[in-house]
């Protein structure tokens, strides 16, 4: 999602290079700050909580991506996503 977010931003004339190795040259320091938030320790509170920031990144992005490619964001299906990995806490 973060590739389409950055291919949107830039008009799809980037190459992100293999596995997105080019991501941290076109992200803002704010949304790259986010990403690299997502990397957690083995401990378990940590990966919950890194989770947690993974969803709310991949949705930001996706939400964008969506108004920028005319896509529908759809917001219950979001909703029920978040509350069903909320069960596994």
């Amino acid at each position: 999602m973060m590739e389409w977010n950055i291919g949107y931003a830039m008009e799809f004339s980037v190459n992100l290079g293999k596995s997105g190795d080019g991501i941290r040259d076109h992200l803002p320091e704010e949304l790259w700050e986010m990403l690299t938030a997502t990397y957690a320790s083995a401990e378990l509170s940590a990966i919950e909580d890194t989770h947690d920031r993974l969803q709310s990144l991949f949705f930001f992005c996706a939400q964008r991506v969506a108004e920028q490619g005319d896509f529908v964001f759809r917001e219950e299906e979001a909703r029920r996503v978040r509350s069903a990995c909320a069960t596994l806490r």
